[in-house]
């Protein structure tokens, strides 16, 4: 059960982020949307990863094996939210 606990909390957090996110990209100046667009896709298919595993997750009635499924979707998921974040280009010029 804190398997599912945790995974809501998961994707709660990133459907919240994604949705500040595609705010501030909207009501960003035509240069910054320019800049921040590959890391607005890159999060954009993140969330759509991290949604089908939890769904496929879900559907595994072993709390093992959806443990298993939950890990191998989650970490390439942290790891290219990691690799999205503009590191270099500071927010405020």
């Amino acid at each position: 059960m804190a398997d599912h606990w945790n995974a809501f909390v998961f994707v709660g957090a990133l459907d919240i982020q994604l949705t500040l996110g595609l705010l501030l990209l909207v009501l960003a100046a035509a240069a910054t949307r320019v800049a921040f667009l590959p890391h607005a896709i890159v999060t954009i298919a993140v969330v759509v990863l991290v949604h089908a595993g939890k769904v496929v997750a879900s559907r595994t009635p072993l709390p093992a094996v959806r443990q298993r499924i939950l890990a191998l979707v989650f970490t390439p998921a942290l790891v290219l939210m990691i690799a999205a974040i503009p590191w270099g280009r500071p927010l405020l010029r």
